[in-house]
């Protein structure tokens, strides 16, 4: 059974200073929509997380320097490990924390912004060359359900 979720994200002015607590330390808050479905928030924007029976998919990675406590509070939810990454876009507020994440997770993203990240386009608002190789997607379709599409 296959299922449709629609995630709205609103980014508030100065919220890249947001998700901090008073001795400076990244804060992510949780909030539960499901079991196995959250919504991680702080750090300059939202990550949409989902715990599959293969392991848990994040939706964006939020800006640099953010992926090591957005992993951290993933151990938190879950033992299961990373298996994808979906990048919506390039925007570095949405795939900043990529390059934290192990190099077997499978990134995933539309084929233009499959394209953008291999010439090496940095994430909009950041200088080129700011995102690896090994963080860029993988995986690519050009609808929003080609890439997880089987046999």
């Amino acid at each position: 059974m296959r299922g449709a979720i629609t995630l709205a994200r609103s980014q508030a002015p100065g919220a890249a200073a947001q998700g901090r607590g008073a001795d400076g330390a990244p804060v992510i808050q949780v909030d539960r929509l499901k079991d196995n479905l959250f919504v991680l928030r702080g750090g300059g924007g939202n990550a949409a997380v989902f715990v599959g029976s293969d392991g848990v998919t994040v939706v964006d990675t939020k800006i640099p320097g953010w992926g090591q406590p957005l992993l951290a509070k993933l151990r938190e939810l879950t033992d299961k490990p990373v298996v994808r990454i979906i990048n919506s876009h390039t925007h570095y507020d949405h795939v900043g924390g990529n390059v934290d994440f192990p190099t077997t997770v499978d990134v995933v993203a539309h084929a233009n912004t499959k394209v953008n990240m291999e010439r090496g386009l940095p994430p909009k608002g950041r200088k080129a060359g700011c995102l690896p190789t090994s963080s860029r997607p993988t995986v690519a379709g050009t609808s929003p359900s080609e890439p997880f599409k089987t046999g």
